[in-house]
């Protein structure tokens, strides 16, 4: 075979590679060792060994990569950093960055040395989390029209007359709805000063749409998605505090939704989200 490295990710110590033996093959038809490549001070690759030639024929098609191929690799890239994370400080590397020699790896890692460095710092002893928010607007109108006099009083007078009540309580229901976006939208701030002494860094992630059916029966709106860095020991008291808060806010009709422990990829420097 002829060897080139896939990159998982960079850590700051050398790993007892014994911890991931557990981890699964990158390929699925044979073997790919892990190993451990020294880039300088501090700096240790932690790559899969894999045959240059099948990559090369996978990743450089004149009509691009096969999704068929590209789905389980990329979840078993995406496992082999979730584990490597349960013993170090890991900066993941994208999907995709394989060099031809360990050279040319340590290399490249020198080239951006002080990047990866300050990734390591950032994410030292550190996990992601992603927390969004999502708006049931049924409960959510409800219990604004319940407990809100000045809405309750907008609703009862509209006019009981369905022909002259459709347009005005389409134009209520409009109206309720932005206010009740603005307001959940006010929530994640919130959330975020309250969870604030347990939290080192946030970043805004795009909305997911999440389709109406037997996953979302109440039609939830996405109203807003983070990213979220913070020490491994304050995850317990993290988990404990956001629970006490989602459930004061689904009173209101917002649903919290949180998942982790990631390792960190929306804490990397640009320098290290550049296309290969």
């Amino acid at each position: 075979m002829n060897n080139a490295y896939w990159l998982v990710g960079l850590i700051d110590r050398p790993l007892d590679l014994s911890l991931l033996a557990a981890a699964p093959s990158f390929e699925p038809d044979r073997p790919t060792p892990l190993d451990q490549v020294e880039c300088g001070p501090g700096l240790i690759a932690l790559t899969c060994r894999v045959d240059a030639r099948s990559i090369d024929a996978a990743l450089n098609r004149s009509e691009g990569p096969d999704p068929l191929w590209v789905a389980p690799r990329a979840a078993r890239h995406a496992a082999l950093q979730e584990m490597a994370l349960q013993h170090a400080s890991l900066v993941p590397a994208r999907f995709g960055l394989v060099f031809g020699s360990r050279d040319a790896l340590r290399q490249r890692i020198t080239d951006h040395a002080d990047s990866w460095r300050d990734a390591l710092d950032t994410v030292a002893d550190s996990v992601e989390w992603t927390l969004a928010g999502l708006l049931d607007s049924t409960h959510a109108r409800a219990a604004r029209v319940a407990h809100d006099p000045v809405w309750r009083a907008r609703f009862h007078a509209l006019p009981s007359s369905p022909g002259a009540r459709y347009l005005q309580e389409k134009a209520f229901h409009r109206d309720l709805d932005q206010t009740l976006q603005r307001d959940a939208l006010a929530h994640a701030d919130h959330l975020v000063e309250r969870l604030g002494d347990l939290i080192r860094k946030v970043v805004p992630l795009p909305l997911r749409a999440k389709a109406a059916g037997t996953d979302n029966p109440a039609g939830e709106i996405p109203v807003f998605r983070r990213a979220i860095l913070l020490k491994r020991a304050s995850q317990n008291r993290f988990l404990e505090r956001l629970e006490s808060l989602a459930t004061a806010l689904l009173a209101d009709g917002l649903v919290l939704e949180w998942s982790g422990p990631w390792p960190a990829h929306h804490f990397l420097p640009d320098q290290l989200r550049e296309p290969n």
